[in-house]
């Protein structure tokens, strides 16, 4: 009875070292390696405590510290129900595992039962983590960036100077020629306006030489009328002449 005593106290220390809290891993990325140490650990020790248990032919429930639900169900192979770590809440302070063992009995002897067990432990404090110098890589990007910036503002500048200079070239050109073109108008509009005055003073000299005909014209005119006036007159003068003559005889 005391060395079944005993047993059990060794076995209900092992069985605290495997639920110890430090056995947790706080990490996600940590938490399939350590739980499979963990699971290695305890098919050991659950061999252990049936071999134990087919010798005293008692068998005796792990510790308290445990919560063990043992159903009498059979297997062969050894297997294990773990919640993913990933999907663990973040602010939680303990973390329930569902773990269910299932080991491979002797032939002999009957197979034990399997056993799913809810392990309750407390999440360990995380790990101090590593100095890493992210100043010198925030100054490095930081200088990066401003260079970057720099060079995009820069290639931006030199876009927009270039096509400033194209649009004024573009600019010059089409004044170019629209200043030839209306050169070209006003080139025209002086040769209409050169022969307009000609035609003017065409006009005017045959205007002037129209006049000086009438002129003319009118001057003998005027010395036709005179002598007509002049022999009317005079024809007048020698019928009042021979009038009174007649008279007198």
């Amino acid at each position: 009875m005391s060395s079944s005593h005993g047993d059990k106290q060794s076995s209900e220390v092992e069985m605290g070292e495997a639920t110890s809290p430090a056995l947790i891993p706080t990490s996600p990325v940590e938490a399939p390696v350590c739980v499979a140490d963990h699971l290695s650990f305890r098919e050991r020790l659950v061999r252990r405590q049936a071999e134990k248990e087919q010798v005293r032919a008692g068998a005796e429930l792990p510790s308290s510290s445990v919560l063990a639900v043992a159903p009498r169900d059979t297997g062969t192979l050894a297997g294990s129900v773990i919640p993913d770590a990933s999907v663990l809440p973040a602010g939680s302070s303990t973390t329930l595992i569902l773990v269910e063992y299932k080991e491979r009995a002797a032939d002999s002897m009957p197979p034990p039962p399997a056993r799913k067990e809810i392990v309750l432990a407390l999440r360990a404090p995380s790990i101090v983590p590593v100095a890493q110098p992210k100043c010198r890589k925030r100054k490095f990007t930081k200088g990066g960036d401003r260079e970057s910036s720099q060079q995009g503002d820069s290639s931006i500048a030199s876009g927009l100077r270039g096509k400033f200079m194209s649009l004024i070239d573009r600019m010059i050109s089409e004044c170019g020629s629209e200043t030839s073109r209306l050169a070209g108008e006003l080139l025209e509009l002086q040769g209409r306006w050169s022969e307009t005055e000609a035609m003017l003073t065409a006009v005017k000299d045959s205007h002037s030489v129209k006049v000086s005909k009438l002129d003319v014209a009118i001057g003998e005119l005027e010395r036709d009328l005179g002598k007509t006036a002049s022999s009317q007159l005079k024809e007048k003068k020698a019928r009042k002449a021979k009038s009174s003559e007649v008279r007198r005889l």
